[in-house]
């Protein structure tokens, strides 16, 4: 795979509307999200170095794990840690996973202390259980008990 060179063409996927496909030297060398095409000028005739390159790659895959746990997040509200479970069931690092974990949190998309409330309201509405069964499945889960 090529990692420094000029970008000679770009392309839009065809089935993935957001999603860019970058050649360097007349030869495909990546693709790219929208976002981080935009954000670092991806534009054809720019000179890229393998330095370059790792960035954008960088920044593609963590642009690729938020959006990975906003999507997760649509379907119902999750803990912090069952998100950064999911990040890492789809391959990306620990580390990552923690950011974008993080990065929800400051957003307001993750918030254990209010999920954990909602959690037991719900659970008592639905299936009641004793205190001690909560705080168990609370401890299961990984969440602050309320």
């Amino acid at each position: 795979m090529k990692t420094s060179g000029v970008i000679t063409a770009v392309h839009r996927d065809s089935k993935r509307k957001q999603v860019y496909l970058i050649d360097l030297d007349n030869e495909f060398a990546f693709e790219v999200h929208e976002e981080v095409f935009i954000k670092y000028h991806l534009m054809k005739g720019t000179e890229v170095d393998s330095n370059f390159f790792a960035e954008v790659l960088r920044a593609d895959q963590e642009n690729r794990a938020y959006l990975a746990a906003i999507n997760y997040l649509s379907y119902r509200p999750r803990s912090s840690r069952e998100v950064e479970r999911y990040l890492m069931g789809k391959e990306f690092s620990l580390e990552l996973a923690e950011r974008i974990v993080e990065k929800c949190t400051r957003e307001g998309y993750v918030n254990d202390e209010l999920f954990a409330k909602k959690w037991v309201e719900e659970r008592l509405r639905l299936k009641p259980r004793g205190a001690y069964m909560l705080k168990m499945e609370l401890k299961q889960k990984e969440l602050p008990q309320v």
